[in-house]
């Protein structure tokens, strides 16, 4: 009697979110509300306003003794070393592979494709709560670390000629 959600295989061949959660009406069961959403929908929304990159890869051994038409959808998916990238929100990076099978339970700094970004992993489970894969969440911080080297730059500049200034005072009053 508690509220579940997980990943599962939608009728339009993709995954879609499914939450299920019991229905109680003055402390009787009468029922379950299941909303079912694919994840294309949200993924992408969750990335253009947050501004980060998406990964959902899904385990290999998901997929063993799947129907067919299961199996055909995997021939354009994108292969890691254990499963499939089953959604992105952009081009899949070149290292991939290391990210997607570290556990970056906290946000890492980390150099991709000659990039800046904070990296993060999330397990992905099933609707029994079973490990399937894990969602790889990237933000593309170059432009702040641009801001950043230019402030860093101009604030030792100005520190310098204060430097500077500050010497030539005390080497003319001395």
């Amino acid at each position: 009697q508690s509220t579940f959600h997980g990943l599962e295989f939608g009728l339009n061949k993709n995954y879609t979110l499914r939450v299920v959660s019991p229905w109680i009406v003055n402390g009787e069961l009468i029922g379950y509300l299941e909303m079912g959403q694919e994840i294309d929908k949200f993924i992408d929304s969750a990335s253009l306003e947050l501004k980060i990159q998406i990964y959902v890869n899904v385990d290999k051994n998901i997929y063993e003794n799947s129907p067919k038409f299961i199996e055909e959808t995997l021939s354009d998916k994108y292969e890691t070393d254990k499963g499939y990238i089953a959604y992105q929100t952009s081009k899949v990076p070149i290292n991939i592979n290391k990210l997607l099978h570290y556990s970056l339970n906290t946000p890492e700094w980390i150099k991709l494709d000659n990039k800046n970004f904070i990296a993060y992993t999330d397990v992905l489970t099933d609707i029994s709560q079973k490990p399937i894969g894990n969602t790889l969440f990237l933000i593309d911080i170059d432009k702040e670390y641009l801001k950043l080297i230019e402030e860093i730059k101009k604030d030792v500049i100005f520190m310098g000629l204060e430097t500077f200034f500050l010497l030539l005072i005390g080497y003319l009053f001395s």
